[in-house]
């Protein structure tokens, strides 16, 4: 889609140069924690709590007794837990992976107590498959490796998981996203660069986990002179070890990838909008074309007074330069408020177009997932008039949920008269129409 030569962005362009390719922020980031979570031991804790959760998931017997053991286990330290189930790794939405990990650490003591006694047949009877699953889980579970993974892993991915929920919802405004991705990979760098400190806080709280659990030894990986299938580095103590071979690769490739993909190149149109904002504006020494070159040559033909610009660029710059509240003034919306369309009519074009840039396509994937709830088996020769209709009605049903459902019926009496009598299935009575 996004080729240079022939893909789709690249014909629509030569057609329509001002159709700027945006690659969706949300997928971006994404890629990224994607490529954090290739590293082989990652892999492989991920691998084995999907198959833990898949083990519950798919028997009503084994989870209820999950619950049970659930029960038994806050119960005594007297507190309650509302979630009973284990979330499946998602593989399409991160944020759903964020809970999961989270899900996992929370449940992770009475999940070994779950499957010791299933694999001891204590408190009820299982058949040998289910023993011998449990038994292999619970072996893997209870291996310190795993406990350290899981607990990196969730430290790590928590640094995302409020940008990724909020680039996943209704995410609209560039300057915020591009003022919390940048927070983003600050605080990436700031733990890479404090590796020592953020491992040991890391390492730590792995410990308390395991000990947990019954898992007493902090074990390790023996060295080799030679292998091909694991990190084998050369190491004095299991902290040293994990240290070298997962939470400094994860900070590495996760502060590599944020760079690549949200470099300053990939916003060089977004970073020029952003010149326009009050907040940066009274951070420079004066404002004028060479901060916005390409979008003023982009869309100079939209430039209502275009000879005007220099004259509106050096009136916004004094205007914002000494203002008390320019700080405040972040975002293009709150600075198409702020800005008079009759002094700046050039300006406000330039920050409308900017205002409407897109960030995600989450919006428009989630009004695609709608179809399956407008057009099924039984309905599938709806016609596109129709079926656009309705499915604008569900997606804006904020708009739609003052209507009068009485009036509507009663202009779509009057406009298509029939002999059958309409009758208002909404109302308590069905009274005739």
């Amino acid at each position: 889609m996004a080729g240079c030569s022939k893909g789709v962005a690249t014909r629509i362009q030569d057609k329509f140069p001002k159709a700027l390719y945006t690659h969706c922020a949300a997928h971006r980031l994404n890629l990224c924690v994607v490529k954090c979570c290739s590293i082989r031991e990652i892999s492989n804790m991920m691998g084995t709590a999907d198959s833990v959760v898949r083990y519950f998931k798919y028997s009503p017997k084994r989870q209820q007794y999950f619950e049970e053991c659930i029960d038994a286990e806050f119960n005594t330290t007297g507190t309650k837990e509302k979630r009973t189930k284990l979330k499946e790794l998602c593989r399409t939405r991160w944020v759903e992976r964020h809970d999961a990990f989270a899900v996992f650490v929370d449940f992770l003591k009475p999940l070994v107590v779950c499957l010791d006694n299933i694999n001891s047949n204590n408190g009820r009877e299982w058949n040998r498959e289910s023993r011998a699953d449990a038994y292999s889980l619970l072996l893997a579970l209870q291996k310190f490796s795993f406990v350290v993974c899981l607990i990196v892993a969730r430290e790590i991915l928590a640094i995302t998981k409020p940008l990724s929920a909020q680039l996943q919802g209704s995410y609209t405004d560039i300057a915020r996203a591009h003022r919390d991705i940048d927070q983003v990979k600050r605080q990436v760098r700031k733990n890479r660069n404090d590796l020592n400190k953020f491992h040991t806080l890391v390492y730590n709280k792995a410990c308390d986990v395991a000990r947990d659990i019954g898992v007493l030894q902090e074990d390790m990986p023996r060295t080799t002179s030679h292998q091909q299938h694991r990190s084998n580095p050369p190491y004095e103590t299991p902290k040293d070890y994990y240290r070298l071979v997962i939470t400094a690769p994860m900070l590495d490739h996760l502060h590599s990838q944020l760079e690549e993909r949200f470099s300053d190149t990939s916003f060089s149109y977004i970073n020029e909008f952003l010149n326009l904002l009050p907040c940066k504006v009274c951070d420079f020494d004066d404002l004028g074309r060479e901060k916005i070159p390409a979008i003023t040559k982009l869309y100079i033909d939209d430039l209502p007074e275009e000879y005007a610009l220099d004259m509106e660029l050096q009136a916004w710059y004094l205007k914002w330069k000494q203002h008390p509240k320019a700080k405040e003034i972040n975002t293009l919306p709150k600075a198409l408020v702020a800005l008079d369309k009759a002094t700046f009519p050039n300006l406000f074009v330039l920050l409308q177009i900017g205002a409407t840039l897109p960030v995600t396509s989450a919006t428009c994937e989630r009004s695609i997932s709608t179809l399956r709830f407008l057009k099924d088996e039984l309905r599938s020769t709806m016609t596109n008039r129709r079926l656009n209709g309705l499915a604008l009605m569900f997606i804006h049903r904020d708009l739609t949920k003052h209507l009068n459902i009485d009036d509507i019926v009663d202009e779509f009496a009057r406009e298509h008269p029939r002999r059958m009598e309409l009758v208002n299935l909404l109302s308590d009575d069905a009274e005739t129409v």
